[in-house]
């Protein structure tokens, strides 16, 4: 996930080293692994139960930047499932009594902390620069909003949910795989679902959940091949059943209410991805710039256009290629991009800016730099 050049072991310090040595001696990890992970940005939305467990253990293991999103404050309820929370907070900000516990633990870690409730209007300024989203929310509508603001820039989100004596895991938008509203199309009413402190949990399910939450992290940073994707885990450790539920891709992609919903979350976020391209430090180029280049060095240069065939057909540049959006989820695209990217500069482009900008960060993880058209066709 996170792509680092190895080009110095030092990276690396004598008390890093001698901290995380019993890990780095692991095959899966090594020295190479354990700088992909000091280079790592996770957010956990939420330091409550799930989040505990999982900060804990991603600060243990030396992820080098996490980021907290909470606006709660500490009650004496929390403190028998919210391990990551002491007695001396009681009334402070969850966010606060997080990071103190952390920096403790790993004084090497970075805390960013966000002191505010996720909404649409901070959830993109939030999210775009942490490589894994970790869910660690408790209701419904930040689960569906987060859902679809890490779908929307490409974000894989880590979710998790608890009740009483059960737990459920599952990785989505993991590589172009499933998502949590794909699977679940229509949100649940509040009523439908009681909450912990209406139906009661069981301490340590949280701490099982949030510790396996963290545990996809660590391998999706490491570039591991076992990732829980396409995949819903159930574990109910009252009668120790556990169930691994296999998601056809397919199953819910075409179902009216996905699309909808979706299409609802999207237009909600429109007034504020006008500005999606300062968010994420996308590169840009004047159209007048490309023309003359394209003129000089038609040859040093591949346009590529990410909108749709139907729109390519009615206007386009005449230089460019088409490769919509979609195909970029695809690992022969980007093979691709990287072979016939050799000695010329890539410019992408869509209607505005939006699918422009998410085509530019899926070829960055896979170490492809591509420049934007600025404000699209429409310039």
């Amino acid at each position: 996930m996170t792509n680092v050049n190895i080009t110095n072991f030092n990276i690396i310090n004598k008390l890093e080293y001698q901290r995380y040595s019993r890990q780095i001696i692991l095959p899966q990890i090594g020295m190479e692994g354990q700088i992909k992970l000091k280079h790592a940005k996770i957010l956990c939305v939420g330091s409550g139960a799930l989040g505990s467990a999982a900060l804990i253990y991603l600060s243990s293991v030396g992820i080098g930047t996490l980021g907290i999103v909470d606006y709660d404050l500490v009650e004496i309820s929390n403190l028998h499932r919210q391990i990551i929370h002491q007695e001396k907070y009681i009334n402070k900000y969850k966010t606060y009594s997080a990071k103190k516990t952390l920096q403790r633990n790993n004084s090497n870690t970075n805390i960013d902390i966000y002191k505010k409730k996720l909404n649409y209007n901070n959830v993109l300024q939030i999210i775009y620069k942490y490589d894994v989203i970790i869910d660690g929310s408790d209701n419904f509508d930040t689960k569906y909003m987060l859902n679809d603001a890490c779908l929307f820039m490409n974000k894989t989100l880590i979710y998790g949910a608890i009740f009483q004596f059960q737990g459920q895991i599952g990785v989505f938008n993991y590589r172009g795989g499933q998502n949590y509203r794909s699977v679940y199309p229509i949100k649940p009413l509040d009523y439908e679902v009681p909450s912990c402190s209406d139906a009661g949990v069981i301490s340590v399910i949280p701490g099982i959940i949030g510790i396996m939450q963290a545990s996809e992290a660590i391998k999706i940073i490491l570039g591991l091949k076992e990732i829980l994707n396409k995949k819903i885990l159930n574990i109910d450790i009252m009668s120790f059943n556990i169930q691994l539920i296999s998601i056809n891709h397919n199953i819910n992609l075409n179902n009216k209410n996905f699309f909808q919903n979706y299409s609802n979350f999207s237009k909600k976020l429109q007034k504020n991805t006008n500005n999606l391209s300062k968010i994420y430090k996308v590169p840009t180029i004047k159209n007048t710039t490309l023309e003359r280049i394209i003129k000089l060095i038609p040859n040093n240069i591949l346009v590529v256009d990410v909108r749709t065939p139907s729109e390519y057909i009615i206007t386009r540049i005449k230089a460019s290629i088409l490769i919509p959006l979609q195909k970029f989820y695809n690992n022969n695209t980007l093979e691709w991009l990287k072979s016939y990217r050799k000695n010329r500069a890539i410019v992408v482009y869509c209607k505005s800016n939006n699918r422009s900008v998410k085509a530019i960060q899926i070829m960055r993880s896979s170490n492809i730099y591509a420049i934007q058209l600025k404000d699209g066709i429409s310039s």
